[in-house]
């Protein structure tokens, strides 16, 4: 664990994707439509690295590709950490944490 007020390791060179905790809610489920991207009919993708700590909770989140709308990326981000849970790293049969990458993507359902 890193000392108090010290932030996650820099992001190393390969970044493997996430892996959604089976027994936990979707974070994509769990995140209310932004308002103001809905009243503009925004939509999008953002990509995320998301440091997740060894108990599989978002730590921290940083945009790695934007989906074209700051409301969208920092809505996505957010709501990863406060609801996303995921399955940590596994050295042997320690659970670390360690840098992952997700795809969240904002739409209305038809599209």
């Amino acid at each position: 664990t890193p000392a108090s007020g010290a932030g996650p390791p820099p992001v190393g060179k390969t970044v493997s994707p996430v892996r959604v905790d089976p027994n936990g809610a979707s974070a994509s489920d769990s995140c209310p439509y932004p308002d103001a991207a809905r009243s503009r009919g925004d939509t999008g993708t953002v990509i995320l690295l998301i440091y997740v700590a060894a108990d599989g909770r978002a730590a921290d989140t940083k945009i790695e590709t934007s989906s074209g709308s700051d409301v969208l990326d920092d809505a996505a981000a957010s709501c990863v950490k406060e609801f996303g849970r995921f399955v940590p790293k596994r050295v042997g049969s320690r659970a670390e944490a360690g840098w992952f990458r997700m795809r969240f993507t904002w739409s209305f359902g038809d599209q």
